[in-house]
């Protein structure tokens, strides 16, 4: 406790031969109960007011520890998600390409070669143009 004071040994000789000199004999006893009662005072409203922020942080700190355990189960439920998703996500995948859809059966067909030459714009058709000459 004198740590707190920052008094080292030999200071605190020289305190105890003042106060011996200037109270005497008769009141050092009596003095030196005053202080220890001072002292045990001073402990026991610490600890009182260390009791006090306990009691009054218990509520939020078990509101924290409730989320944190709640926060901990999903990530866990999500790892797990996460782990077994790859296997039924390429379950689907495989189902979703193999199923033809509505809309394949509404495709054009594929090109030919003359239409897809046709749309490169190198024509090989030889019918007239608006000017009546064939195309070449």
């Amino acid at each position: 406790m004198l740590l707190f004071f920052d008094i080292s040994g030999g200071e605190l000789l020289v305190i105890l031969v003042v106060a011996f000199l200037v109270f005497g004999p008769r009141r050092m006893p009596e003095i030196a109960r005053h202080i220890g009662k001072g002292m045990n005072d001073l402990k026991k409203v610490t600890s009182d007011i260390t009791r006090e922020f306990r009691d009054g942080t218990a509520d939020i700190r078990k509101e924290i520890s409730q989320e944190t355990t709640r926060i901990a189960a999903e990530g866990r439920k999500l790892k797990e998600e996460i782990l077994s998703g790859p296997s039924d996500i390429g379950t689907a995948a495989s189902e979703i390409l193999s199923t033809p859809t509505p809309d394949d059966a509404d495709a054009p067909p594929e090109a030919t070669g003359s239409q897809a030459a046709a749309e490169d714009g190198t024509r090989e058709s030889t019918e007239p143009d608006s000017a009546g000459q064939p195309l070449k």
